[in-house]
């Protein structure tokens, strides 16, 4: 995810999807499972400010309570879970594994049921693209399981990993429920971030342009397209299938096409984006023709550059 999530930029967990971080699709779809104890492990770096956003920015959803725990080395899945064994942080229940780069809209009870009814050890999710293959087949769920003599086990799960589980009864030893209906991706790539972007914007049933945002007039902002709070944007612009940050400075004449600009941007007259991404504190100076590019944090892009 170079440079978005460089050292003086934010963490992976904090990228704004439709000016929203993406840790809150996480605890939001949590919320929606019943989840009241969820657990974020990080590493020590970037705790601070997984914190400071959950102590000062979400609070959407006070039923649940989160847990930030740091870790000092950067380690996998599996190795995140036995730091957090090893603390005793996990309970003798259930638990849902789920990267901080995932966003869905598949209801969590189809999961959490079928887990529960098979009894498996563990249950995963795999999401088929129906567009990548519309004749595969119709159904909206396949649910395959494979017994204790199995060999193939997926490696890659959201899994409720049922600790119960008693292998000398013939139960599966993994349930894969493979969906094809709804929506899910991981934001784990550029073009999947950009493209999720797109997606949640239009999908959001937040206002496109807040009373504290101040747009000329003579400026046009897509109804595929968001602005953030206290942003100004000069006049003869045009912003389309686009996300605008909060707190952003947009001269006159800038045309933003399928962008993703971030808090605190300054954007001078006569710019022209297309499908770029810039970073928190970013400047793009006046007369400036970006494609396909992304601006780092607290980068400037002097003025007169085409690329």
């Amino acid at each position: 995810m170079y440079p978005l999530t460089e050292e003086n930029s934010l963490p992976k967990a904090l990228l704004p999807i439709a000016n929203k971080p993406l840790l809150y699709y996480q605890l939001q779809w949590l919320t929606k499972a019943g989840i009241q104890d969820v657990i974020v492990t990080c590493h020590k770096d970037i705790a601070q400010k997984i914190n400071v956003y959950l102590n000062t920015v979400y609070d959407l959803f006070n039923e649940i309570k989160v847990e930030v725990v740091a870790i000092n080395d950067y380690v996998g899945t599996a190795d995140a879970l036995r730091y957090l064994k090893e603390k005793d942080k996990l309970k003798q229940m259930d638990l849902i594994v789920i990267s901080c780069d995932l966003v869905t809209d598949i209801p969590p009870h189809h999961i959490l049921d079928v887990h529960r009814i098979v009894n498996p050890a563990m249950t995963a999710l795999y999401y088929e693209d129906p567009k990548a293959d519309a004749e595969k087949t119709s159904k909206e769920m396949v649910i395959q399981s494979s017994s204790p003599s199995s060999t193939s086990t997926p490696t890659t799960p959201l899994s409720p990993n049922n600790t119960s589980h008693d292998d000398t009864k013939n139960t599966p030893v993994c349930t894969a429920i493979v969906c094809n209906a709804g929506y899910c991706s991981r934001a784990n790539t550029l073009p999947t971030y950009a493209e999720i972007n797109r997606y949640m914007t239009r999908q959001s049933n937040e206002q496109r342009i807040p009373d504290s945002a101040e747009v000329s007039p003579k400026t046009q902002v897509g109804p595929d397209s968001l602005v953030g709070d206290s942003s100004k944007i000069g006049e003869r612009c045009s912003i389309k299938k686009s996300v605008i940050g909060s707190h952003c400075t947009i001269g006159r004449n800038v045309k933003i096409i399928g962008s993703v600009i971030m808090d605190y941007i300054v954007i001078e007259d006569n710019v022209k984006l297309e499908n770029c991404i810039v970073c928190n504190n970013g400047k793009v100076l006046e007369k400036c023709h970006l494609i396909n590019c992304e601006v780092a944090a607290n980068f400037v892009v002097p003025k007169n550059i085409i690329l």
